[in-house]
């Protein structure tokens, strides 16, 4: 089927409610009886407001499957678990002990994995260890995401994630969900159900992915939709296109769902085996306040921005600036 296209490039804690308690008007009561109460309450104050101050502060879990800090065991409560000394094994247990805010720390490792792994904690952070290579290896698995966002605020930092069947990284229809720092390769390579997929599909409301290096993926390296998505400070390139298909660096939107607070700035694009950096693809849609600044597009194969003029897409409020555009088709 052809499309017309328009080309653009032209234009926790607990609130602690203290006070002194009030004067007591006992006719009986002796002053040493009523220092004593006084001094009671405070410390049942200060005891309140310590354990209120315990939960403002994020805990720490360690994951370390190969004992670079300790021997790791799953077995391991939520308190010893915050010790790199006395890690848990997996990075499932440490997602299990996570309470919101809380950082689940994962050190030098490659996880060999034959499913997804679930973030279904809400309001937690799993990141690699600063400085420490930790793999995500789905080579072993015949279909399935590599990981999945099943609850919101969550982030994702840190990690090498290679060899997923389908998608990489997505984050579903979640909310104020982050992708960061990640490098993410050679996934959706594998045909499953008449499809190849995604290194990052970004779905939801509030959606970051930023300092991430993706490439080498079956259909777009990135694909999003829905509101206020940023993609920012990205290296992205070299869709790989098997079979043909229409392979882009970055889709934005999808037949029947409205995109709009798109902001795509400072990434490289490059190296789109047989289409263009950026697509606009939302029949019977709108696609609306989209910003496209201070970008670098590369050696694509054809223009830099293509839009699809389909029936039913309404655009408005679209941006197109300040970008560096080198090699294309």
């Amino acid at each position: 089927m052809e499309h017309r296209a328009r080309n653009l490039i032209s234009s926790g804690g607990i609130p602690v409610h203290s006070s002194l308690p009030a004067t007591l008007r006992v006719g009986t009561m002796t002053r040493t009886r009523s220092r004593t109460l006084v001094l009671w309450s405070l410390l049942a104050i200060a005891f309140g407001l310590a354990w209120s101050a315990s939960r403002a502060f994020a805990a720490t879990l360690y994951v370390d499957q190969n004992g670079v800090g300790g021997s790791p065991d799953d077995s391991r409560s939520y308190t010893i678990a915050q010790n790199p000394s006395t890690p848990v094994a997996t990075i499932e247990r440490g997602i299990a002990l996570a309470q919101s805010g809380d950082v689940v720390m994962v050190r030098r490792a490659t996880f060999s994995r034959t499913r997804p792994l679930g973030l279904g904690k809400a309001n937690i952070t799993v990141k690699a260890a600063p400085g420490e290579l930790v793999v995500l290896d789905f080579s072993g698995a015949t279909s399935g995401n590599g990981v999945n966002f099943g609850a919101d605020g969550v982030t994702l930092e840190g990690f090498e994630i290679r060899n997923a069947p389908e998608e990489g990284v997505s984050t579903w229809s979640t909310n104020n969900s982050v992708v960061r720092g990640n490098h993410i390769h050679h996934c959706g390579l594998v045909l499953v159900n008449g499809k190849y997929q995604n290194g990052v599909t970004g779905y939801g409301t509030y959606v970051t992915i930023e300092q991430n290096v993706i490439h080498d993926t079956g259909s777009h390296n990135i694909y999003v939709y829905g509101d206020h998505i940023t993609i920012r400070n990205n290296v992205v390139y070299k869709t790989i296109a098997p079979a043909d298909r229409g392979s882009y660096v970055i889709q934005v939107g999808t037949p029947g769902a409205n995109c709009t607070n798109i902001t795509i700035a400072h990434n490289v694009l490059a190296e789109s085996i047989n289409r263009s950096a950026i697509v606009f693809y939302a029949t019977n849609a709108t696609v609306s306040n989209v910003a496209i600044v201070n970008n670098v597009m590369a050696k694509n194969a054809n223009n830099p921005v293509y839009v699809y003029d389909d029936v039913g897409t309404t655009y408005s409020g679209i941006q197109i600036k300040n970008n560096v555009f080198s090699g294309n088709g």
